[in-house]
């Protein structure tokens, strides 16, 4: 059975029994989707306006040319494989990257149909193609997303209205010494004890909830011979709809840093209460701007009869006039 489908200016013969005339217009006619038919020879022999124009052609440019034209070599190699299949009489449906006139890339997912003749001979086939590029490129996003959450050395989990955890990194596992499976599907209070989140989490959290961005310090001591400082950030995660639906926790380690500031602090403060009971005068000078005092001590400043105040609003060069 032959049937002559003309659209526009341009036709192709099309042999099948199963298509008709009548379904196969409709088809072109009413579709959102792309409609390429190829011979056995893999040319093409229709394509539909959509079609066309998801790689930037017009149908007359597509007529002829070779479906490989369309791809890169990863697609043509992919596209060889199944058309081995089709011609065997197997149908299909699976992702192919074709590459659009201007160089950019079309990922679509492709129903395949084969075209077999009434003696059983294949003929080619034809394809239903819908645009997913959108969809690969949030794919790749997520994948992206994924490997840093993975690789970053701060603790990150997703908590939801419930307070059940959703997501957990390698780092919040290590930093509570939880499995996987201990820790996602399980409450906050499961993971992290009753009194902990009582006190210290669940006011924050549930303030983040109401839309509010987080940020604390505190010091976490369910280990007494090993307390932690941790800095917390709160961030509330939005569903697509801009509803919170739940939180995104961060939470860094800042033990060490914490440890070094105070070693700073009280040094400082030894260092203060060396000046103030010593018998010497010591003064700190800036050298820079013309000799100002920045700091003196008690005894230098009964060594000069000035007090603490006026001295710091003098410069060496006042005193040595």
């Amino acid at each position: 059975t032959a049937y002559e489908i003309t659209y526009g200016d341009w036709s192709s013969d099309v042999c099948s029994s199963d298509l008709s005339e009548v379904r196969y217009r409709r088809i072109v006619e009413t579709t959102t989707e792309g409609v390429w038919i190829i011979d056995e020879n893999h040319l093409t022999t229709f394509v539909n306006p959509q079609m066309a124009l998801m790689l930037g052609y017009t149908p007359k440019e597509m007529l002829g040319e070779p479906i490989f034209r369309f791809m890169d070599q990863e697609g043509k190699e992919l596209a060889l494989d199944k058309l081995e299949d089709h011609r065997q009489g197997k149908a299909n449906q699976y992702d192919v990257k074709l590459i659009r006139q201007d160089g950019s890339i079309l990922w679509t997912i492709i129903s395949v149909q084969p075209i077999i003749s009434e003696l059983g001979e294949y003929q080619g086939c034809l394809g239903m193609f819908t645009d997913i590029t959108d969809r690969k490129k949030a794919e790749d996003q997520l994948r992206q997303y994924e490997r840093v959450v993975a690789t970053t050395s701060d603790a990150l989990a997703i908590v939801d209205r419930q307070y059940i955890y959703q997501m957990a990194n390698k780092a919040y596992l290590e930093l509570n010494q939880k499995q996987q499976e201990e820790v996602i599907g399980h409450t906050v209070v499961e993971v992290l004890g009753q009194e902990v989140f009582t006190q210290e989490i669940q006011p924050r959290i549930d303030q983040c909830f109401a839309g509010h961005r987080v940020e604390y310090e505190m010091w976490d001591r369910r280990n007494p011979q090993n307390p932690r400082f941790r800095s917390m950030i709160y961030v509330p995660y939005r569903n697509s709809q801009g509803e919170v639906s739940g939180l995104l926790a961060s939470i860094r380690d800042l033990t060490e840093q914490r440890k070094a500031q105070d070693a700073l602090l009280q040094v400082q403060a030894q260092y203060q209460r060396f000046l103030d009971t010593a018998l010497e005068g010591f003064f700190v000078v800036d050298t820079v701007n013309g000799g100002q005092l920045l700091s003196v001590n008690p005894a230098y400043c009964k060594m000069m009869g000035y007090s603490q105040e006026e001295l710091l609003h003098m410069k060496v060069e006042d005193l040595e006039a």
